[in-house]
């Protein structure tokens, strides 16, 4: 009797235990979600400090004879989600640059303009950063008499025929001393108007730059850009 009566006293205990454990549970469970919560907090402070944004945004406006250019005194949003978030704005021409300098202060120094791709354009940092920029402050302190300026005009997913119409279309206005153009590993594809429509799923008659094509007797033309 004292054997049974104390399994039937046992219940009550394993019951009680239970409850304990449910109870202890229950408060693990809340900690784990207010942890978890306060995380989340602590994270989305972090990325809306780390990263002001998520997406890039990069308008772009075509211009006839010339292209497919960014969308003039726009702000352009340039992020790959990992080390870089910057934030410019282009000048009248559609390019991320500095506002370039009138023809006739060009003309009374040595104005160097910079022609190419994504190299040149350099959305990933901002326009005070940008290789032409710092050119031209070198030379200011080390040759000022030169009087030198700089511009850029650059797009990317450009190659150097798509470019000429950056040169006929603006930087040749400025009369510039020195014009370099930068050459890319890629422009190889850019230059080439099969592969390139191939590679970018653009129809070979139809490209938003100018590009060239080859006729029956193997001489190249210009083709005007398609909108």
């Amino acid at each position: 009797m004292i054997r049974f009566g104390g399994l039937r006293s046992a219940g009550p205990r394993r019951r009680a235990r239970k409850r304990r454990w449910l109870r202890l549970a229950a408060w693990n469970a809340a900690l784990l979600s207010a942890a978890m919560s306060a995380m989340a907090v602590i994270a989305e402070l972090w990325a809306r400090h780390a990263m002001p944004f998520v997406e890039s945004s990069k308008p772009v406006l075509f211009v006839p004879l010339v292209g497919s250019l960014r969308e003039p005194l726009a702000e352009m949003r340039a992020t790959n989600g990992l080390d870089y978030w910057t934030v410019s704005r282009t000048n009248s021409r559609g390019f991320a640059d500095r506002e370039a300098p009138s023809p006739e202060r060009a003309a009374a120094g040595c104005h160097i303009a910079a022609i190419g791709d994504s190299y040149v354009e350099a959305l990933q940092v901002p326009i005070a950063g940008k290789f032409h920029v710092y050119l031209e402050e070198l030379a200011a302190r080390r040759a000022p008499d030169w009087r030198v300026t700089t511009s850029a005009f650059g797009r990317g997913g450009t190659g150097q025929i798509n470019q000429l119409a950056f040169y006929d279309h603006y930087a040749r206005y400025l009369k510039p001393k020195l014009v370099v153009l930068v050459f890319t590993v890629n422009d190889f594809v850019d230059n080439f108007t099969p592969l390139n429509a191939l590679y970018k799923g653009w129809h070979p008659e139809r490209q938003p730059f100018v590009h060239a094509r080859r006729d029956q007797n193997g001489r190249f033309h210009l083709r005007p850009p398609y909108p």
